[in-house]
């Protein structure tokens, strides 16, 4: 086992032990009684206070203190325009360092290929956050490393999708960044695009959009790429996560936020959660956040419920909506609605970090997760590693029965006889002569 300080997309930033089994455990001590709980709690604020006396005293070194997370962010931009090439250099490379929080999309040109970016890797002292673009064609088994000009900052926890136009586009948006030591965060909230017909990025100015964030979701309906949730987190206060709704119009290049009434229930504001297109609108399922107990004491909760964001063509155009209506209605004429849906079928265990793929308009695959057990003492986590499909137009759960695939082996063609060699004609002679003996022991 190894342990590492790491930040995920669910917005908790601790110290994790794992192992290679399906559950973990990091135990914090025996269980103890309401007081002794109490005299600890009271012993690490005052160790706390006298923390931040101590380094907010006089005489104190600057350069013991880690530099402000704004600092390293433009020095890494600097260093990122240093390398930027000016057209795109393309490499066959081995296989993408250790990451975790990286997107990873089906190209939507070539269908043979993936494409990977950004992600983070922490190895205890230190964390790493990616800028690097992969592609990876899974029948050639080939690894390409694509340096391109005007490349975005590094990041993890954001969002990518994909659409067909225009020989391929994959869109980004958000993510955060993490100091070396892991102990300060910056949320982004840029929007950029891959153009990947010619391999070139563009970062898109447009005013009104999400606040920066990561652990969000972002899913393409029809025009629109829609992003829901997430959460903020600058070590400084609890992290904020969000359920609100912002859509991006990829016709009119414009953000629109979606306001509710107050009479329309909505999912809780959460982050990690899964979210793919519906013929009706977007679906979300699951996802974690942290509500608060007492005081500055917060538990995770992981959710279990599924929304549909269902989206109406309303008449006329959208022309004639009323007030109320237009503010959750976007410029293209639909207006977007939350309705809760109780699934059916084999329903996946309440967990969050599962990750979606949707394999057609009418079903989407998931894979995986991990749901926390959290108490004063201890965090136990059980990971999952089954397969489940959802049915689209139903919202059913199934279970895929999983058979392997057999290697067919070409069997080997026996070698034909040879046939017997005809009897020299020098032993027909010899018999006709009456049975030389010479000529016979030379012949054999």
């Amino acid at each position: 086992s190894s342990s590492c300080s790491c930040s995920n997309k669910f917005g908790t930033h601790f110290s994790t032990h794992f192992t290679t089994q399906h559950t973990h455990t990091s135990v914090m001590g025996k269980r103890e009684n309401g007081t002794e709980r109490k005299m600890r709690r009271v012993d690490r604020r005052k160790k706390k206070v006298a923390k931040e006396e101590k380094e907010s005293a006089k005489g104190q070194p600057k350069q013991e203190q880690e530099r402000d997370i704004e600092e390293i962010i433009k020095e890494v931009q600097d260093m990122f325009a240093k390398k930027t090439v000016t057209k795109p250099v393309v490499t066959v490379s081995a296989p993408p360092s250790p990451r975790s929080a990286a997107s990873f999309v089906a190209h939507p040109s070539h269908k043979d290929e993936v494409i990977l970016f950004g992600g983070e890797y922490c190895n205890g002292p230190k964390t790493y956050i990616y800028g690097d673009l992969f592609t990876f064609n899974y029948k050639k088994k080939i690894w390409r490393l694509h340096q391109l000009p005007n490349q975005p900052p590094p990041r993890s926890s954001h969002q990518a999708a994909v659409l067909p136009r225009n020989e391929g586009e994959m869109w980004i948006f958000g993510g955060e960044f993490a100091s070396p030591s892991g102990s300060q965060f910056y949320h982004y909230n840029d929007l950029w695009v891959l153009r990947l017909g010619s391999m070139t990025w563009e970062m898109i100015d447009a005013k009104g959009g999400p606040s920066p964030r990561s652990g969000h979701r972002m899913a393409v309906f029809k025009k629109n790429l829609v992003v829901f949730g997430g959460f903020h987190d600058n070590m400084k206060r609890a992290p904020k996560y969000h359920n609100d709704v912002h859509v991006f119009s990829l016709e009119t290049m414009t953000w629109t936020k979606l306001t509710f009434p107050a009479i329309m229930l909505g999912p809780d504001a959460r982050s990690g959660c899964q979210m793919v297109s519906t013929p009706e609108g977007v679906l979300i399922f699951g996802g974690y956040s942290k509500e608060r107990v007492r005081g500055d004491i917060y538990k995770g909760k992981v959710h279990s419920d599924m929304w549909v964001l269902e989206a109406t063509e309303a008449p006329d155009g959208g022309n004639n909506l009323d007030a109320a209506t237009k503010k959750h209605a976007t410029p293209d004429g639909l207006v977007w609605s939350w309705t809760r849906v109780k699934p059916s079928g084999m329903c996946p265990s309440d967990r969050c970090g599962t990750t979606m793929a949707q394999r057609n308009a009418t079903q989407s695959v998931a894979f995986g997760g991990v749901c926390d057990e959290e108490t004063e003492d201890a965090i136990k986590g059980d990971f999952f590693d089954d397969l489940y499909t959802l049915s689209l137009d139903g919202y059913k759960w199934h279970i895929p029965e999983m058979r392997v695939k057999k290697k067919r082996v070409k069997k080997e063609k026996a070698p034909k006889p040879e046939k017997p060699a005809p009897a020299p004609a020098a032993d027909a002679s010899a018999a006709a002569a009456g049975g030389d003996k010479s000529s016979t022991s030379s012949t054999s």
